[in-house]
Order: C-alpha cells, then sequence, then structure tokens
C-alpha cells in the first residue's frame, strides 16, 4: 500500500472517530479551556500527535483559526528519549493523542507519558483517543453471504497484537495516573458501515504487514478478497473507542 493511500486511509479513519465521538477535543476540555482564557489574547497551543491529521483545519476546533496554534508532533518524537527540546516543554495548552497505543512497545510507555506531559503547560490537558483493537467484531452480514476472510483477518490482528503485547487500552488510563488529575474515560460505540469496515480491514492489513506478518503480495490480495467480501456481504465492522482525559497538576 503506497504512502498516499495509506495517509487517505488514515484521514478517513480520523474523519469516522471525530463523527462516532460528537467532538474533536472533550467538552470538559473546551469548557476549562473558555473559563481560562477569559481577556487572554495569547493563541492557543495544540499538540497534534497523531498520524494523518486528526484536526482537517483548525476551524474543526472549538476556537477560531485567529486564536489557535496546531502543531503536529510526530510518534518518534515521544517515543525517543530525549526528544522533546526545551523551547517546546511546558508550552501547550492542549496535547491530543490519536492511534498511537499500538505503536507503543511495552518499555516505551512511560517514555511516552513523560515526553507527553512535559509537552502541557502546568494546569493544561492532554487528550488520548484510541480504537481497542481487540474488541473487533463484526455486526451483522447478508444472510448467507461469506465472512470468512473478513473474520480471519480480524483474529490474525489481534493475534498479532497480542504477541507483539501491544493493543490493550487499559495501559493508556494506567500510564495517566500516576502523571495527571481530573482523568476521565469514556467509551464510544461508532455506528459500523461498510465504509468503516474497509478501513479497519485495509488498518489490519497494514499492521500485518509492517509487522511481517504479510508479505506485500499476500498483503495486497488479501485486500483485494477481503474488499470483495465485504461488499458482497455488507459485513459491518467496528471497535470500541475510548477517549481518555487528563489535567497536569499546576504544581
Amino acid at each position: 500500500m503506497g504512502d498516499t493511500a495509506e495517509n487517505r486511509r488514515v484521514n478517513e479513519e480520523h474523519d469516522f472517530i471525530s463523527s462516532g465521538l460528537g467532538y474533536v477535543l472533550h467538552p470538559t476540555i473546551t469548557r476549562s479551556l473558555e473559563d481560562s482564557r477569559g481577556s487572554n489574547s495569547e493563541k492557543l497551543r495544540v499538540a497534534d500527535v497523531s498520524q494523518g491529521d486528526q484536526f482537517s483545519a483548525t476551524a474543526s476546533l472549538p476556537f477560531s483559526p485567529q486564536e489557535t496554534i496546531v502543531d503536529q508532533i510526530t510518534f518518534q518524537s515521544v517515543i525517543k528519549p530525549g526528544s522533546i527540546p526545551p523551547e517546546s516543554r511546558g508550552i501547550y495548552d492542549v496535547v491530543c493523542i490519536r492511534l498511537l497505543h499500538a505503536s507503543l512497545e511495552i518499555d516505551q510507555w512511560d517514555e511516552a507519558m513523560q515526553n507527553l506531559v512535559a509537552l502541557l503547560k502546568p494546569g493544561a490537558w492532554l487528550q488520548w483517543v484510541d480504537w481497542d483493537p481487540m474488541t473487533a467484531r463484526i455486526a451483522t452480514v447478508k444472510p448467507g453471504a461469506p465472512d470468512g476472510i473478513l473474520r480471519g483477518l480480524l483474529s490474525d490482528y489481534a493475534d498479532a497484537m497480542r504477541a507483539a503485547k501491544v493493543g490493550n487500552t487499559y495501559r493508556i488510563a494506567n500510564a495517566m495516573r500516576p502523571n495527571l488529575e481530573e482523568l476521565d474515560s469514556d467509551m464510544y460505540t461508532i455506528d459500523p458501515s461498510v465504509e468503516l469496515s474497509k478501513i479497519i480491514a485495509s488498518g489490519a492489513i497494514s499492521y500485518l504487514q509492517q509487522n511481517g506478518k504479510y508479505t506485500s503480495a499476500e498483503a495486497q490480495d488479501v485486500g483485494i478478497k477481503t474488499e470483495q467480501e465485504i461488499d458482497q456481504a455488507g459485513s459491518l465492522c467496528f471497535f470500541d473507542l475510548w477517549s481518555h482525559i487528563g489535567r497536569k497538576p499546576v504544581c
């Protein structure tokens, strides 16, 4: 799968997530920022830690582009020890993470959380939104239609994550707890659709290929067959979606 196709898939995934949540910033965070700004004319600084672009434009935030600065920060920057430069520390009002936890190995969690918290101003907010890939399921299929390829793909995906010891969303809340306060976690169920099924399947195939479970040829073959099966069966596949928020202590 080419980079352009993968970027398009990730951005479509972001659209489904934002639509399912009903927000790009948690309402608690939005209210807090509105209350704290008052007559403050300083621009809000938001760190976008995601693949793709979780904010299709700054206008998608609940603040005008004129009062908002959005900086994109790579996953590599928060995983690598000592990667947050002094000038980036303590400058953000919100750090928004999406679709990161499946990329974190067990020994990277502490470093990643320390780096994410280091970006925040005192009293600023962290928001972490991620699928729970272990909850992947097919909601419905047309009677008599085949769904074995999609079910097999989702099973392979979950098995690969278990083998790599990644993909457990409980680690997000556990990692936030020692570093943040005013914690809140909410689970959302996204309305399934054929297009979402294709995005989930494509993401699973990409993960399996990146982790050496599929060759490029195998990934392409499974992708074609899975899409054909989804179209034929009308398969509706989805994950549980989690949104976790927490606030950096003022002192």
